[in-house]
């Protein structure tokens, strides 16, 4: 089903939920980012970084979950050895993603031919539809 998006500020409302009563494993300080991509996403965008183990995953995870509650789509390009960790926490998050994309050229290539036609259903990865989370 296609979901029309809410636009950001349905988002920036969804981030703090989830940071005041998330089922997702967050820390303090995850919460904390969430609060803090709530205020500025709408108006600047946002870029997260920081020292590895921190929680960069989690939060990204955690923003994808609520842009699509907010009936957005979200692109994840993931370094190939992180595959797996990624996919663990969008199934923590109830987020189902069709395939990994692991680099830009993967992400454009659904454009310029078939190689990421998904074979299930015959569609590229863009048109899928993606549910929303509970």
């Amino acid at each position: 089903m296609k979901h029309q998006f809410k636009g950001w500020d349905a988002v920036a409302k969804n981030l703090c939920s989830l940071a005041k009563n998330s089922q997702l494993e967050l820390n303090d300080g995850q919460k904390g980012s969430l609060l803090a991509l709530a205020k500025r996403l709408p108006n600047n965008g946002v870029i997260i970084a920081d020292e590895v183990g921190m929680g960069k995953t989690r939060i990204a995870v955690a923003t994808a979950h609520a842009v699509t509650q907010a009936g957005g789509r979200v692109a994840i390009l993931v370094p190939p050895t992180l595959g797996h960790q990624w996919n663990d926490e969008l199934r923590i998050a109830e987020l189902e993603a069709p395939s990994v994309l692991c680099n830009f050229n993967q992400y454009l290539q659904a454009w310029s031919n078939s190689e990421f036609i998904l074979k299930d259903t015959n569609t590229p990865w863009f048109d899928e539809s993606i549910p929303s989370p509970k």
